[in-house]
């Protein structure tokens, strides 16, 4: 089932790295072609950031053993930034159950997950190709266009299986290529 919208509310900072990749990946790929994700999380300019035990970067262990991960400007991007991330904010966060604690410092994530192949008929592509054209798609409707270097790097994926998606794209009119080698881009096929 795909949903219009999902809200996620001081959970993901709870996360390591590899689930917070996953958690995101996932409530995207449930999203409706428009629909839009929002999340909620504890920010780096949070007075507790920097207390208890470092586990990795900008990931500690407070002393009641809860494992926090502290977001800024960087780490957002880097994480949502695939995921059509259009705006965040951050914001004071009343601490309901210690009334004279003064807020915390959270952040709110909104990403939209792009309309821009809702007329083009995606039947035909495996589900690793359907992953691999929605990671791509957010760039391409900022954009307009896309490179194979790019691919790459938005996608981790290798230089063959870019090649090899970027192929089978074109030939069955969703994309069109423009260019010679090096300078080859890739378009949405809009007819």
């Amino acid at each position: 089932k795909l949903y219009d919208g999902i809200f996620s509310y001081a959970l993901i900072h709870l996360l390591d790295k590899n689930e917070r990749e996953k958690f995101i990946r996932d409530c995207h790929n449930q999203l409706k072609p428009g629909g839009s994700m929002l999340f909620s999380f504890i920010s780096k300019n949070d007075p507790m950031y920097g207390s208890g035990r470092e586990l990795s970067k900008d990931r500690f262990e407070m002393t009641s053993g809860v494992n926090l991960f502290f977001y800024d400007s960087d780490s957002i991007r880097q994480e949502f930034g695939n995921y059509g991330l259009p705006d965040f904010s951050e914001i004071d966060e009343p601490v309901k159950f210690m009334p004279h604690h003064p807020p915390m410092k959270f952040t709110i994530v909104k990403c939209k997950k792009t309309d821009i192949f809702t007329d083009i008929n995606t039947d035909k592509l495996t589900k690793t190709e359907l992953e691999f054209l929605e990671q791509i798609a957010a760039y391409l409707d900022r954009n307009g266009e896309i490179s194979n270097y790019r691919a790459r790097l938005l996608t981790g994926k290798s230089d063959n299986s870019v090649k090899k998606y970027f192929a089978k794209f074109v030939n069955t009119g969703i994309l069109k290529m423009e260019g010679e080698k090096k300078g080859r881009k890739y378009l949405i096929n809009r007819k």
